[in-house]
């Protein structure tokens, strides 16, 4: 499948199922007959197969249950999407299907060992066969020679990094109030989701806030780290008391500790 994020490196070329309408499930309809097809002519017994998205990992095991082959579905989790939390009868089916799914899933794959522990066990209480956590670690093999982190240094104006998926308002927001302050100098690179997607004119005109696009990851990491002095990591801003934004680790997270970059929660 394709979004609209920033492109990466990957080391294995993922199966191409379509666009994806982010955050709505109802337009993915052709997407699941198209993975479906696709899996019923490529896939084989004793093959696995590896899915990010909830919806997509039940299209795999439905598959899987009508096509007989023995497969090893693998769901990778990155976030928990706030419709998990949601009420309404929309969330609620979701909720639903999801107890019945996941202890259905061969290996989970958590990237926040909360999102076990506080989500599937203490809230949902849904069983899990097996799961593994890996976190979204830097890997210093997949960086150049030059990507060493640098010294901080005292700067005229103290920079602030916002890097990755710019989903959060609040954090915008905020930034921009300190784009105001003479002492402060806002680096923003990765891509504007639909309910950010209006800060990309509000801040063309500004001082001391600049966007940069989107990079490229591992490639780009090191320039852009090095290029601020403070990393904003605050995730999405939530009235809720229970969470992705309690639980989630980004990459900004693992990022910052790997380039000794101070970082904003």
């Amino acid at each position: 499948m394709s979004r609209n994020y920033y492109p990466v490196s990957p080391e294995s070329l993922p199966a191409w199922i379509g666009k994806m309408n982010h955050a709505s499930y109802g337009k993915r309809f052709r997407v699941y007959i198209w993975l479906l097809y696709k899996l019923t002519k490529n896939s084989q017994s004793d093959q696995l197969i590896y899915v990010y998205g909830f919806d997509l990992a039940a299209v795999a095991l439905i598959f899987k249950h009508f096509s007989r082959r023995k497969i090893f579905v693998i769901y990778e989790i990155p976030d928990i999407r706030e419709i998990f939390f949601s009420r309404g009868i929309g969330p609620a089916l979701i909720r639903f299907f999801e107890k019945l799914t996941i202890p259905k899933i061969d290996l989970l794959i958590a990237t926040s060992p909360e999102f076990i522990s506080e989500y599937f066990t203490k809230i949902r209480k849904i069983d899990i066969p097996d799961y593994q956590i890996i976190e979204n670690k830097v890997h210093q093999a997949q960086l150049s020679e030059t990507s060493n982190p640098q010294k901080c240094k005292i700067p005229d104006k103290i920079k602030i990094g916002y890097f990755g998926v710019l989903r959060c308002a609040a954090s915008l927001s905020c930034l921009i109030l300190l784009a105001d302050k003479n002492r402060f100098e806002i680096i923003l690179r990765g891509i504007f989701m639909p309910a950010t997607s209006h800060f990309e004119a509000q801040i063309s005109n500004l001082e001391n806030i600049k966007y940069f696009g989107p990079y490229k990851v591992p490639e780009d990491l090191s320039g852009i780290y090095n290029e601020v002095d403070i990393v904003w990591a605050a995730y999405p801003f939530s009235n809720n008391n229970i969470g992705n934004h309690l639980w989630a680790r980004t990459n900004r997270f693992y990022e910052s500790l790997f380039f000794h970059k101070p970082i904003i929660l």
